[in-house]
């Protein structure tokens, strides 16, 4: 609910606030970026580009490291043909519980 695929990223405006739920395709903090932490999430409808700058790290660390899905709120930064969702807050995405399948028990 409320969560923008990759296809609505990449034509948001700039400045826009929105979510994103995506697997995390890679993580990378270059040791020039000043502590930023560049990811890519992928959705079934493309690749997001997000930053994280270091003040939003230093409070999801441990996701930012480890997750396999995050959900990222942010703002659409554009630059040079660039689309970037700049993370402000982090979360793992609430996934519906499946259903649980009937015994079938045979005798």
């Amino acid at each position: 609910r409320g969560v923008a695929a990759a296809r609505a990223v990449q034509a948001a405006p700039h400045g826009a606030r929105l979510r994103h739920v995506g697997v995390v395709l890679c993580r990378q903090r270059p040791g020039n970026a000043g502590g930023v932490v560049f990811m890519t999430l992928e959705d079934e409808t493309g690749l997001v580009s997000v930053v994280v700058r270091r003040r939003t790290f230093a409070r999801y660390t441990a996701l930012v490291r480890t997750a396999p899905l995050l959900e990222v709120a942010g703002r659409i930064e554009r630059r040079g043909g660039a689309v970037h969702l700049v993370a402000e807050r982090l979360a793992r995405p609430r996934l519906p519980r499946p259903p649980t399948p009937r015994s079938r028990d045979f005798r």
